[in-house]
Order: C-alpha cells, then sequence, then structure tokens
C-alpha cells in the first residue's frame, strides 16, 4: 500500500481508538514476526504504535508524545 494511504487508514484507526490526530506525518513498519505492527506520527499528538490482528483489527497504543513546545 502507498504510504500515503497507509497514513489515511492510520489516521482512521487511530480516531476510531477515540485519539486525536489530524495529521499522520510518517508511518513506518516494526519489527518482523508476530502481528503486523506499525509506527505512526501524528503531526499533532505523537507517536502511536498500531498492531493489526488476524482478524484486521488495529490495536492503538500510545507511542512517544510530542514534545513540549519552547
Amino acid at each position: 500500500m502507498p504510504e500515503a494511504a497507509r497514513n489515511a487508514v492510520f489516521i482512521r484507526a487511530i480516531r476510531d481508538a477515540g485519539f486525536l490526530c489530524q495529521h499522520v506525518a510518517s508511518s513506518s513498519r516494526m519489527g518482523e514476526g508476530g502481528a503486523p505492527t506499525w509506527s505512526a506520527v501524528c503531526s499533532d499528538s505523537g507517536q502511536w504504535i498500531i498492531a493489526i490482528g488476524a482478524n484486521g483489527n488495529a490495536q492503538v497504543t500510545r507511542g512517544a508524545p510530542m514534545p513540549p513546545e519552547q
């Protein structure tokens, strides 16, 4: 899947999980084996970890928050 399409899917997964995300700036696959797991970085809310289960459902957990503005 092209990165732009993948990022659009990840925005939806993050929002459906009840979190805020206006724009996924980047995403990348994490590790090998097990459930497909991705890191998605929202420009307004930091990093999210998205694991895709065998049933196609996404589990979204908090990664690194946005650093405080200086």
